[in-house]
């Protein structure tokens, strides 16, 4: 394939959060972890609350919250977090925008038989296709992993139309195969 994509793309700071949110939630902690840390102590406390002989008795239950009250602060404290987990995330990644001429720079991204170039007025890249070990599509982006944490991301509004996505799940197919999670 001879075709070479180009795509001019200006980020914002909604497109680096979405991005961020999305690589982070593919990873078993952060799509998990807050149901287990949340789930294992209030299992926990209901198992010591209702195995006692006394049953549901007011002393027992009261036992058993003092008992237990830290690690149900805890809980307490970590859904309030996860509750405003992307509320932070997005004030920390506005700070790196704001502070980063890189960051705000317009990109001229392009994708051909070589790889995937990337280049602004202040640096330039090429990553090549043996170096993405997965691609991915959600209904507002592209990712191409270059390790389980890592990914280069387009927005899906830097294409002129649908062929042009087209044109790049034929050339990502043809290049990465399986791989291609489309």
């Amino acid at each position: 394939m001879n075709e070479k994509i180009n795509l001019e793309i200006q980020y914002t700071v909604d497109d680096y959060v979405r991005g961020s949110a999305f690589v982070l939630n593919r990873q078993f902690v952060f799509k998990y972890g807050s149901l287990i840390v949340v789930a294992v102590p209030l299992i926990v406390f209901l198992f010591t609350y209702l195995s006692d002989p006394e049953g549901f008795s007011e002393p027992t239950l009261t036992t058993a919250l003092i008992k237990f009250s830290p690690v149900l602060t805890l809980c307490l404290v970590f859904l309030v977090v996860s509750v405003f987990t992307n509320s932070l995330l997005k004030w920390n990644l506005k700070r790196q925008f704001n502070s980063s001429p890189l960051l705000r720079a317009a990109q001229e991204v392009s994708f051909d038989d070589a790889g995937i170039k990337g280049e602004t007025d202040l640096s330039s890249a090429l990553t090549k296709w043996e170096a993405v070990v997965e691609a991915a599509e959600t209904d507002k982006d592209f990712f191409f992993f270059i390790s389980n944490k890592k990914a280069l991301f387009v927005p899906k509004r830097a294409f002129a139309d649908e062929f042009q996505i087209n044109l790049l799940r034929a050339l990502v197919r043809t290049k990465l195969g399986e791989r291609a999670k489309f």
